[in-house]
């Protein structure tokens, strides 16, 4: 019974069309951030981060263009220089 929850659940939280519609790790990935920052902010009020708490929300900010969304074009937008190395890697085989 628990085998078979498991492989029935839908990766998408509610449909808007056919396929398209929020995910649970997009989800997963905003509560993080969220509850990051609102860590990040009470440690920097009680001395324990040295970032003031004006510049906590820059840092989050950066975390998730640099952690996440720019990285993430890559494999939207390959660079050519990978492209030629995993090409060497096919010619392996």
């Amino acid at each position: 019974m628990f085998a078979y929850y498991l492989h029935s659940l839908d990766p998408i939280i509610f449909r808007i069309y056919d396929n398209v519609g929020p995910r649970w790790y997009g989800l997963a990935y905003v509560l993080a951030f969220v509850s990051s920052y609102f860590l990040f902010l009470w440690l920097s009020k009680r001395g324990y981060a040295d970032l003031p708490p004006q510049r906590v929300g820059d840092f989050i900010t950066g975390c998730a263009l640099f952690g996440v969304i720019i990285p993430s074009l890559e494999a939207v937008f390959p660079s050519p220089a990978l492209a030629r190395q995993n090409r060497k890697w096919e010619d392996c085989r």
